[in-house]
């Protein structure tokens, strides 16, 4: 890898850590998925700063003869289980507005609302006014 695209790796990396530190302070972003992120961003650090010399005799020693071939596996499984984790998440967050739906459902069935009983009696607690009295003459 050429010293021109180690150094945008490392910005990318880098931009990338600082964003995220700057969503968590905002709690934007929860601590746990800021965890898995940030772990993100240090492997790309730890890859813009020469891993491929790493990469290359771990490639060649389980069979793998072309070494980016590694990175991008070892990105899909990531990735799998970035959506697999976020995906557990999205189904906690459905389960909480199901039974929030369901109670506020619930509580609003039993009795009318106040608004709803007090229009019923004219607004002022008096009964209703149908139209079938007739009203008074004016003197």
């Amino acid at each position: 890898m050429g010293i021109a695209t180690r150094i945008l790796v490392l910005l990318v990396a880098l931009g990338a850590a600082w964003w995220i530190i700057r969503r968590v302070r905002s709690q934007r972003l929860s601590l746990g998925t800021a965890v898995l992120f940030l772990a993100m961003a240090v492997s790309l650090i730890v890859l813009g700063l020469g891993a491929d010399a790493l990469l290359d005799p771990v490639s060649t020693s389980i069979g793998i003869s072309y070494p980016p071939t590694l990175l991008f596996l070892i990105s899909s499984v990531v990735l799998l289980v970035l959506v697999v984790h976020l995906g557990g998440k999205v189904e906690k967050l459905n389960e909480q507005v199901r039974d929030l739906a369901e109670r506020y459902a619930r509580d609003h069935a039993t009795a009318p609302p106040a608004d709803e009983a007090r229009d019923a009696n004219g607004g002022l607690g008096a009964p209703a006014n149908d139209g079938s009295a007739e009203a008074a003459p004016d003197t």
